[in-house]
């Protein structure tokens, strides 16, 4: 017993200090968690809900919880909101008088559940005067009795009710609106969190773990901390940048230096400047250009091969804008890059999220990230988003050298993608999740090696593109098929104008190759590409 009894005694004593910071650490890393972070967010709401729904006017109305709901709209956040006010209208008054508030906030909750993937839901209007209305509806329903007799006494304060509603609905919606926005300023993250993600991964499998990040776990702090300068101005991490005591003690030294360098990657892509528009490369713009078909030209001065890209789409039906984006540009040695993404959802929100797919892979691309590290730094910024819309976006990505033809598909959860070669037409389908939906080593996606040349063409498409009632791909086989030296973007017009329905964004980009016109002027050629 003794002798358990001091060697405990001994291990209190030799880290007094380790544990606490650990704690702290953990604990700080559990509040930025987004499921927390969102969690905490509803109970605010509720208890919001409830604050409101107890708010009591002068002539005895207390419309404000009804106003809380509208605000909030549909999903968990709304219901949050929902439960919040209905116990507030119940526990702070009779069940008779707490009826007709809490009839009526379900009611709005389930207008806004059931309006809200129609464009009239985001008219600034129609929730304000939804909820104003209901209101209004309910008081007449519980106040009959009193209107013949007291038409004045009763029409007066549901009328101010009517009023507060809107208002009160209205500013809830703004006010909601500039919270989500995420802020300009926003402060740098502790570049600490890049060994402490490494060492989360690499480290908790280790034999050594408990000496270095228990008995010698400030020396281990000190070494990596005094490293991080050097490593954020390399923009990567080699066993070279670590110091050499760090070296000699790490017993999983290559496994730790390739997590710290993704984590790097993650870090550098979350605190990157905001890129500019252009750079050489062609952005397609489905705002703007929809139904519109579009093409360019690739081509480069020491490759055999140049690559005729056409694409063309539709919004779906009520909508001011496409969730999907595309872009296309080459590097300086020959290499195509080809990208399509589809932003969850439709309208706004999802081109948002396609936007960003788009713009930081080509960042990453342009900045000679490989495409795998590409696509894992794009999945892991998806998944620490730090604003509260959580989202993903399937991407296609294509890597094509117009030297040789040989080229790589890289998928995330991705529509088909249909290869025409020779006579035969292959479908190229994956089996992945979207960027933001998975994590690690399978975020790299499902992979296709390609190698195309003189009179292939590939076909990429999102979603929209297929009838899934349908499941027939037939007719897009039978039109690759008949294609041959047309024009890629009626190719892509014509495909858009005849699969899938209007009930989602749809886009078609099609890449034909064709030998190399060696009399074409450099400057046709820079005005192509």
């Amino acid at each position: 017993m003794s002798e358990g009894k001091g060697a405990s005694e001994k291990r209190r004593a030799i880290r007094p200090k380790a544990y606490p910071a650990r704690l702290r650490e953990a604990a700080g890393r559990a509040l930025s968690a987004p499921a927390l972070r969102q969690g905490l967010a509803w109970c605010g709401r509720a208890a919001l809900g409830v604050v409101l729904a107890a708010i009591r006017l002068s002539g005895g109305g207390r419309p404000l919880g009804v106003a809380w709901v509208a605000a909030c709209g549909p999903g968990w956040p709304g219901f949050a909101a929902l439960l919040g006010a209905v116990g507030g209208y119940l526990s702070g008054r009779g069940l008779d008088a707490a009826l007709r508030y809490a009839a009526c906030c379900i009611l709005v909750f389930s207008v806004s559940f059931a309006f809200y993937d129609l464009p009239i839901y985001k008219r600034r209007w129609f929730m304000p005067l939804s909820a104003a209305a209901l209101t209004l509806l309910t008081g007449f329903a519980t106040q009959r009795r009193q209107l013949p007799l007291h038409p004045a006494a009763t029409l007066l304060p549901l009328t101010a009710e009517f009023a507060l509603t809107f208002l009160a609905t209205h500013a809830g919606r703004t006010a909601l609106a500039r919270w989500r926005r995420p802020s300009p300023a926003r402060r740098l993250e502790n570049p600490a969190v890049i060994y402490d993600r490494a060492a989360d991964r690499v480290c908790l499998r280790c034999a050594q773990r408990e000496q270095c990040w228990q008995t010698q776990y400030q020396d281990t702090r000190d070494l990596l901390n005094s490293a991080l300068p050097g490593l954020v101005e390399a923009r990567t991490v080699t066993p070279a940048l670590l110091p050499q005591r760090f070296r000699d003690r790490c017993a999983r030294l290559d496994a730790f230096v390739a997590a710290m360098d993704e984590a790097l990657d993650a870090y550098l892509l979350r605190h990157a400047p905001t890129p500019r528009r252009g750079g050489g490369g062609r952005r397609y713009d489905p705002a703007a250009e929809l139904p519109r078909a579009v093409a360019a030209a690739v081509t480069s001065p020491a490759c055999t091969l140049s690559a005729l890209a056409g694409v063309a789409g539709r919004k779906k039906a009520g909508e001011a804008v496409s969730g999907d984006a595309c872009a296309w540009f080459k590097d300086e040695v020959g290499r195509l890059y080809l990208l399509l993404c589809d932003g969850m959802g439709s309208g706004q929100e999802a081109r948002r999220e396609s936007d960003l797919a788009i713009d930081l892979l080509e960042r990453l691309l342009k900045a000679g990230f490989s495409p795998e590290n590409a696509l894992k730094a794009l999945d892991q910024t998806f998944c620490l988003r730090l604003d509260e819309a959580l989202g993903f976006s399937t991407v296609d990505l294509l890597v094509l050298d117009l030297c040789s033809g040989a080229g790589t598909l890289y998928k995330l959860g991705s529509a088909p993608s249909y290869l025409k070669q020779g006579g035969t037409v292959r479908a190229l389908r994956g089996k992945g999740f979207p960027a933001g939906l998975t994590a690690g080593e399978s975020a790299r996606g499902d992979v296709f090696p390609v190698r195309l040349g003189p009179g292939d063409c590939l076909g990429l498409f999102t979603d929209g593109v297929f009838d899934e009632d349908d499941g027939d791909d037939r007719w897009l086989r039978a039109a690759l098929m008949d294609f041959e030296n047309g024009s890629p973007a009626a190719l892509a017009e014509a495909v858009v104008s005849r699969g899938g329905s209007p009930a989602d964004d749809k886009t078609a980009l099609v890449l034909r190759i064709t030998l190399r016109d060696p009399d074409v002027s450099e400057l046709s050629r820079k005005e192509a590409v």
